[in-house]
């Protein structure tokens, strides 16, 4: 751990050493850490879905840190691993060390009638009151494995980000 004093007399403290980053710092430093979002609009008779993949062949893992959630309505979310539904694709997705490279996972949206994968999250949201979820430990997301968070109730909207790791 040190201090770094930058312009203006701010302090962070980094995990990382005098020999270089370790750590967090370091995943970020090296480009392979990410954040990315989108809302899904309200759609009569369908639940809202955001999804993060990690394509087959990837040659990475992906290790989810935390997601901020916010729907339209009162309603659960619920995660689910390994989503069928095919996702139309979000392209909002930054890279934390500004003009970094794209990430190798994708994130996608869509809206269905039901709900697909395996429930592993269930969490109840007020309307319009952001929530933030830490995974400790990170969710990991081999070569072809998915994870989507879905609204509970139908022709709610659903805005979620994800923030993960590529390694």
């Amino acid at each position: 751990m040190r201090l770094q004093v930058a312009g203006g007399g701010v302090v962070s403290i980094r995990e990382s050493t005098a020999a270089g980053m370790q750590g967090p710092d370091l995943t970020v430093e090296r480009g392979l850490a990410f954040i990315g979002g989108f809302t899904q609009a309200a759609v009569a008779a369908e639940f809202a879905l955001i999804m993060l993949e990690n394509p087959a062949a990837s040659g990475v893992v992906v290790l989810v840190d935390r997601i901020s959630v916010t729907t339209g309505g009162v309603s659960g979310i619920r995660g689910v691993h390994g989503v069928t539904t095919v996702p139309t694709a979000i392209t909002n997705v930054t890279n934390k060390r500004i003009g970094g490279a794209a990430p190798v996972a994708d994130m996608g949206q869509a809206s269905n009638g039901a709900t697909t994968g395996l429930q592993f999250f269930v969490a109840t949201l007020n309307i319009n009151r952001p929530k933030a979820y830490h995974f400790t430990p990170p969710i990991r997301l081999d070569e072809g494995e998915n994870i989507g968070f879905w609204t509970s109730s139908a022709n709610i909207s659903l805005s979620l980000s994800y923030e993960w790791r590529e390694i």
